[in-house]
């Protein structure tokens, strides 16, 4: 995750493991909402952002759970 402007920008690759367990997908897709924005791609590799830049530390925090658990 990180700001280009006016924008943040959250980009995810899972590798070929993980990616079975973990969709990189639907973790950009959920972190680019809590943003005011939208996102998505594979499981393997996602690519999305916003504009609420005070949003953010949510969105990090929420990356976090469903990364970790």
């Amino acid at each position: 995750m990180f700001e280009d402007g006016e924008k943040i920008r959250v980009i995810v690759y899972a590798g070929n493991d993980i990616s079975k367990e973990k969709s990189a997908g639907k973790i950009v897709k959920n972190i680019s909402q809590i943003l005011g924005g939208a996102g998505g791609g594979s499981p393997k590799f996602a690519q999305g952002g916003g504009t609420d830049k005070s949003k953010k530390e949510d969105a990090i925090k929420n990356a976090k759970t469903m990364i970790i658990g």
